[in-house]
């Protein structure tokens, strides 16, 4: 039987390879699968190749500020939709949703699909800027979507009633997938298991350094907390991006390189996260808002109890006092009063490492995802 053939259109190649690709493999098990992303940055040596799925490049780099980019950027994705010319294409990013609906006046897919993500940047936007980004996404989905032939996927709940609440009333057809998927035999499992009077406990923050991440409310707390606290360490791991609108200011992060009782790790590649997660005893992120954390699935895949913020997309991750804690974002009091409870009481600890593996074996396999996707496209 002819495999159907599917088209993912996703921004950053980097983004493909730490979210996407796990989930892609399984799917390219079934079906042709194409991915159109941005290989610009990537050297020969960089880019993974699969008989799972096959790469094409599409230059995406200020595609929303440069009218001209923005006409080239369309009209070379139309040719390559054209030439595959796919049963289905999945649209992932609030920018590919856009540049979707209005592609899809002249493709003819079956089917495709608007993946909403990076909802947490778009809320984000200054005032005016907001509006009109505002108004351009919902003109170009309200003239753009046709009944039938598209379908809107969310992360989670919040993120479906914010966009339909301010984006796009008229949405019809949509559906919530939880993720890409977390590779449970890759994320080897570990439990912690402890005796706090030999043995310091280790609590790591591993992200990009954005504001929104609340690393530096993370570090304040950190740093009281070592002061106050025996056998207890505090690590960060990520990416410092000075040219990023939304990242920590260059003085935080000297403060961060300089501190005595927060340990810098610098960026870890993707493929040594897995190693990360295992040296340590607790993951926290204390984001403003996520639509699914990535990193706190992976670290609880491995064993990690979860201090995350009681906020859209990271409530989703944790079943509070049962594989960690939610906490109020913004709130160093309420990171320290998590921290110091699980200190407190390291029986805790043992406890929530098994329900964390538990909670991603019941909700967020890559086979529990794929399955999903599979069901859309069969």
């Amino acid at each position: 039987m002819k495999k159907k053939k599917v088209i993912f259109v996703i921004n950053e190649y980097s983004f493909f390879i730490s979210h996407r690709k796990k989930l892609i493999e399984s799917l390219g098990e079934d079906f042709n699968i194409t991915v159109i992303t941005d290989l610009s940055d990537c050297s020969e040596g960089d880019i993974s190749n699969s008989s799972l799925y096959k790469l094409e490049h599409l230059d995406k780099k200020k595609h929303l500020t440069n009218p001209r980019k923005f006409y080239l950027g369309l009209k070379n994705l139309l040719h390559l939709i054209k030439r595959y010319d796919p049963d289905f294409i999945f649209y992932v990013s609030m920018e590919n949703c856009v540049i979707g609906s209005i592609l899809l006046r002249f493709t003819e897919a079956k089917k495709s699909f608007f993946l909403i993500t990076g909802i947490e940047s778009f809320l984000k936007i200054t005032s005016l800027k907001r509006f009109f980004v505002k108004l351009s996404f919902s003109v170009f989905l309200t003239f753009g979507i046709k009944k039938n032939k598209s379908c809107f996927i969310f992360q989670n709940k919040d993120d479906l009633r914010d966009i339909k609440n301010s984006l796009y009333r008229k949405m019809k057809e949509y559906l919530i997938i939880p993720g890409n998927g977390i590779d449970q035999i890759y994320y080897e499992y570990r439990n912690r298991s402890f005796d706090k009077k030999s043995l310091p406990i280790k609590i790591l923050f591993a992200s990009r350094l954005l504001t929104g991440k609340g690393i530096n409310e993370f570090f304040i707390a950190a740093n009281e907390l070592g002061e106050q606290l025996d056998n207890i360490e505090f690590f960060i791991a990520g990416s410092y991006e000075p040219n990023n609108k939304l990242s920590i200011s260059e003085q935080d992060f000297q403060k961060i390189q300089k501190s005595d009782y927060v340990q810098y790790l610098g960026n870890i590649k993707n493929q040594d996260m897995k190693n990360l997660y295992l040296s340590y005893d607790i993951f926290i992120l204390p984001s403003y808002r996520e639509g699914l954390p990535a990193s706190a699935l992976e670290a609880a895949a491995t064993g990690m109890p979860l201090i995350l913020s009681d906020v859209p997309g990271c409530r989703e991750c944790v079943a509070d006092g049962k594989n960690g804690f939610l906490i109020q974002p913004k709130s160093i009091g309420s990171i320290k009063g998590a921290i110091i409870k699980m200190h407190k009481n390291s029986h805790l600890i043992a406890a929530f490492s098994a329900e964390s593996r538990s909670l991603i074996e019941k909700k967020f396999t890559v086979s529990i995802i794929s399955n999903s996707y599979k069901q859309l496209i069969t």
